[in-house]
């Protein structure tokens, strides 16, 4: 009998070392899957040149966001046309309006394209993927796009 009580009096310390376990499972996933997010949301760093227009994203890493220039590329020089600020919330890469609100326009990575679509600003691609397309099609290049 009185092993029987030692059992039940143990069993709430060892309720209580799962649930902790638990809490540090639980704690190691969500940080593994913010790192793989942020991972993943980094890829949106660089140049990017629109596919249609005069128009160029510089994206770079800021805090817990993203700083992107929208520049005018029209000219032989970069103008900076406005700067955004995007932040990754409940799955998506939002641009924050001027008050710091989440805004309406939101920027999707496609892995597969390689191309970014920007919101209302549009379509746009990797700045070196246009170079190296360039310069195959030149004739100084005697590398098919394919190898390189």
């Amino acid at each position: 009998m009185a092993k029987r009580k030692n059992e039940a009096g143990e069993f709430p310390g060892l309720l209580a070392l799962m649930r902790r376990g638990i809490d540090f499972g639980n704690l190691f996933v969500d940080t593994a899957a913010s790192l793989c997010d942020e991972t993943q949301n980094d890829r949106i760093c660089g140049s990017w040149i629109a596919r249609e227009g005069n128009r160029g994203l510089l994206i770079r890493k800021q805090g817990a966001g993203y700083t992107a220039l929208l520049c005018d590329t029209s000219r032989c020089y970069k103008q900076i046309e406005r700067e955004l600020y995007v932040v990754f919330r409940r799955g998506r890469l939002t641009v924050l309006a001027d008050d710091g609100s989440p805004g309406s326009e939101q920027f999707c990575y496609d892995s597969h394209t390689g191309l970014l679509r920007a919101g209302t600003l549009g379509l746009f691609e990797a700045e070196d993927e246009v170079l190296r397309r360039a310069a195959c099609e030149t004739d100084f290049n005697r590398f098919s796009y394919d190898e390189i």
